[in-house]
């Protein structure tokens, strides 16, 4: 019982005393085995969890480490155009959704502790091929490198871990922080680029035409190795693993729930309102990936833009910062978020007692009412940074909230014998939306598209999902 925190190891031997209470006080027989599924207050083991939240950290800082420097690496291996840098990035996230069935088919017969070393490894690898592509002039393998870096880096295993070791209880709060980490991560990458960048660009003068296997083009590459290597050895000796038939004993478990109709709400959705609500929070998933995804990915490209050919090619405003000070702004604005994610979660549950549903349906509002100061206004430079800075910090703010509450939400709602499969979909949804929104903000950031017309996409897409919340509001409630 290592695997679980010595707290909930005694509530597992208090409820099995008890014999049957179930999440929402519906009985159902216990099983012998070494996890009490039933117990909403059970939670893993703090060196396993701690794990999880670092794994998640450096996964997405994968996909932000490129942000300041992916347009000129592609440049230079002679991928022209304002599709590539957006592609370098997005690709990540994209991958990241579409492999996690065969990792998740993977986890199911090797456990959590395998799956997690190999899809570093394989992120390493794509990490070594990303640094090497420059020295060996391939642009091939620097789209491979990213490719592999999507593929050895899914959400979906972090969630169904989440799912069997997290009661009901903590689920809400749990997710705030792993969220929280994933932000966390998302900040690393410009952070450390930026450093980077001052160092070894700046200080060292291992610019671009510096000899090409180790300088601040293919640095991001050789840092996100050494990363996943640390990862891979943390998760060897330090994660205690859920042995395998404890995850085959929750299968079985969550289809017994769900026969005794256990997993939903007292109003008991079912049917066809199930399949509909289900569905709104995949939409919901995927348009807030593709709002903070496209915002994060435009900000830093606006940051390094050139001010003066923004006007010319009419795709409306850029600040001309060097990659250093574009590092740390946008690094600095989501490790911001990180302790705002934390802390909001706690508050919202432990604090204010909010119900997820109508935390979700405030932060899609405030996102719609926000981004009115992500529009193109005809202000001076200093002035558009501070509405951009404001505007960024409330729509971004806004829907990470709205992250945290949709996963929570999402993972009470389904049926516990969907878990497996839904814990899939909502990684698809997610990574699928963070892939598409840097594809968009880096194609219409070179010209192409004006960005008041970008943010007024992207609006549509928060006021058409903050209208379907609406809507369903009254379906979207579970037990407490």
């Amino acid at each position: 019982m290592t695997f679980l925190s010595k707290q909930s190891s005694a509530k597992v031997i208090e409820l099995r005393e008890m014999q049957g209470r179930c999440i929402d006080e519906s009985p159902i027989p216990l099983e012998a085995g070494l996890i009490d599924f039933n117990d909403k207050f059970r939670l893993p083991k703090p060196r396993n969890y701690m794990l999880i939240c670092v794994a998640t950290a450096i996964q997405l800082s994968a996909m932000t480490i490129v942000f300041t420097s992916s347009e000129a690496y592609s440049k230079k291996l002679g991928l022209d155009g304002g599709f590539w840098p957006g592609f370098l990035i997005g690709i990540v996230p994209i991958l990241a959704g579409m492999s996690g069935f065969g990792w998740q088919y993977l986890n199911n017969r090797v456990g959590y502790k395998s799956t997690y070393v190999v899809t570093a490894f394989v992120a390493l690898v794509g990490a070594v091929f990303y640094a090497l592509a420059g020295y060996a002039q391939s642009p091939a393998i620097l789209v491979l490198g990213r490719v592999l870096l999507g593929i050895g880096t899914p959400r979906n295993v972090m969630f169904h871990y989440l799912a069997v070791t997290v009661g009901k209880a903590h689920k809400t709060a749990r997710m705030g922080q792993v969220l929280a980490c994933a932000s966390f991560g998302l900040g690393l990458g410009p952070l450390l680029s930026s450093f980077f960048d001052y160092v070894f660009g700046d200080v060292a003068g291992l610019n671009p035409s510096a000899p090409i296997i180790f300088n601040t083009l293919s640095l991001p590459g050789w840092v996100l190795a050494a990363l996943f290597m640390l990862l891979i050895v943390g998760f060897l000796f330090l994660f205690e693993d859920v042995p395998l038939s404890e995850q085959h004993r929750y299968t079985a478990f969550t289809a017994k729930v769900n026969t005794a109709n256990t997993a939903n709400s007292p109003s008991q959705l079912e049917g066809v309102w199930l399949y509909i609500a289900l569905i709104m929070l995949l939409i919901t998933v995927i348009t807030n990936a593709i709002g903070i995804g496209s915002m994060e990915t435009r900000t830093a490209f606006i940051a390094i833009g050139n001010s003066t050919y923004a006007k010319e090619v009419g795709s409306g405003f850029a600040w001309s910062w060097s990659p250093v000070v574009a590092g740390v702004y946008v690094g600095g604005i989501f490790i911001w978020f990180t302790f705002f994610g934390f802390w909001e979660s706690r508050l919202a549950g432990d604090v204010f007692h909010f119900e997820d549903r109508s935390v979700l349906l405030l932060a899609f509002a405030i996102g719609s009412v926000s981004s009115a100061l992500l529009f193109n206004y005809d202000v001076s430079k200093d002035a558009n940074i501070v509405m951009w800075t404001i505007g960024l910090l409330m729509f971004q703010g806004a829907l990470i909230v709205g992250k945290v509450h949709v996963f929570s939400l999402a993972l009470k709602l389904a049926p516990n014998k969907w878990i497996d499969s839904y814990t899939v979909w909502i990684s698809l949804m997610n990574c699928f939306g963070r892939g598409i929104g840097p594809m968009i903000a880096t194609y219409v950031g070179d010209g192409y598209l004006e960005s008041t017309i970008f943010t007024s996409i992207i609006l549509a897409f928060v006021v058409a999902n903050t209208l379907g919340i609406s809507l369903l509001y009254t379906k979207l409630k579970v037990s407490s």
